[in-house]
């Protein structure tokens, strides 16, 4: 097994905008990410003839750049602070699975592009949880379209989504068993 730790402790201005990993066992803690011109961090799978990425752990970050996941399995996304990420501020995509979204705090993320402070697309058995999501374009969304991967069996519960742009609560309706509970929130889609 390999573990990679990443202490980066500054990242500003877009000078080193992504930190990317296809490893097990992957820690990014205790950043300042910010200003950056794409996504601040992004755990990708880059390509099919690469596995999943495994374990992975982002804790503790803040500043305001967002982190994207991508094909990543059996992660953490723990006690961040994502603010002013144009394109949303935790993005969970194309079969990235059993993932944990805990404590953070998500504000003012998409607010342009009417994009979410949360957003699960193509991703399933995912736990999103007592978080508070914000002054953003959407509060937390969960889409399915007609794709290779199913948007299925994701918990939404105990977050306080409030004051977001369009809705603070989207589901396309589509795919199986998710759930959204608990929640604070004013409007939903459904």
């Amino acid at each position: 097994m390999v573990r990679l730790l990443m202490e980066l402790r500054l990242l500003t201005q877009g000078l080193l905008s992504k930190m990317i990993a296809e490893l097990k066992e992957i820690t990014i803690t205790n950043n300042t990410v910010s200003d950056c011109g794409e996504d601040g961090i992004a755990v990708l799978k880059l390509s099919e003839d690469f596995k999943n990425s495994r374990d992975v752990l982002i804790h503790n970050n803040n500043g305001g750049a967002g982190i994207l996941l991508e094909g990543v399995s059996y992660g953490e996304v723990l006690e961040n602070e994502l603010t002013n990420n144009d394109l949303g501020g935790i993005v969970i995509v194309l079969g990235s699975d059993n993932i944990i979204v805990k404590m953070n705090s998500v504000l003012q993320n998409g607010i342009f592009y009417e994009k979410a402070g949360i957003h699960i697309q193509e991703s399933s058995n995912n736990t999103v949880v007592w978080n508070t999501v914000r002054d953003n374009g959407i509060g937390i969304v969960r889409f399915s379209p007609d794709s290779v991967f199913e948007t299925s069996y994701n918990i939404i519960a105990f977050n306080v989504v409030k004051d977001n742009v369009e809705y603070d609560l989207f589901d396309d309706g589509t795919g199986t068993g998710n759930i959204w509970e608990f929640n604070i929130y004013d409007t939903k889609n459904w």
